[in-house]
């Protein structure tokens, strides 16, 4: 009797344990989890953030002295300007981007949730504006091997307008965007290489 219990004990535990993995498997098909993430302009010096200079950028984020306000990007009360045929919209820039403002510092914290062992990853940072539209993207690559369960977190430098980990070259606007304060950052697992030789990919939407 003793010997019967303890099976169907066993066997309970074996069905929820084989459930939560399904579930797991269901909600995270990648098996990596981004548990969190950063995107931040370079600061040569720390006591001092290296922001761009540019003349429609949100003045109150850096805190210069406003331009004349036809050249701010956004209006008065920091709402975003929808309509580039709008008069009162930032005129045409010809300026050149320096490589220098291009400069980001980019770290992530993922977490294998799987039952497999990741040895290497795509990761890719979608920027997106207020109303949604996407800006850019920035593949996010590398090789480790991430055992279940295991955390770890990868850092690096991003510094240049045509590297081709982003998905068009950046511009004059596109940095700004990046940089301003209501443009939403989202990090997506889009591929997965595993030990025993096995792949996932993210389904294209």
């Amino acid at each position: 009797m003793r010997n019967g219990s303890l099976f169907i004990i066993l066997a309970v535990l074996g069905f929820f344990s084989v459930f939560a993995q399904a579930q797991n498997s269901e909600k995270n098909p990648s098996g990596i989890e981004v548990i969190e993430y950063s995107w931040k302009p370079f600061e040569a010096d720390r006591s001092a953030v290296a922001m761009p200079q540019f003349p429609h950028q949100d003045y109150g984020v850096i805190g210069s002295t406003p331009p004349r306000p036809e050249y701010q990007r956004t209006g008065i009360n920091g709402e975003w300007r929808r309509q580039p045929e709008d008069p009162n919209a930032a005129p045409k820039r010809v300026q050149k981007l320096d490589e220098g403002e291009t400069s980001f510092d980019v770290a992530m914290k993922l977490k294998n949730t799987g039952v497999k062992t990741v040895r290497s990853f795509e990761a890719v940072f979608v920027f997106t504006d207020p109303r949604g539209d996407e800006i850019v993207r920035y593949t996010f690559a590398a090789s480790k091997s991430l055992s279940p369960n295991e955390a770890s977190e990868f850092k690096r430098n991003v510094t240049g307008s045509k590297r081709k980990e982003y998905s068009k070259p950046l511009t004059v606007d596109i940095v700004s965007d990046i940089r301003h304060r209501t443009t939403k950052i989202a990090v997506k697992i889009n591929k997965v290489v595993y030990s025993d030789g096995t792949s996932y990919e993210a389904p294209e939407k």
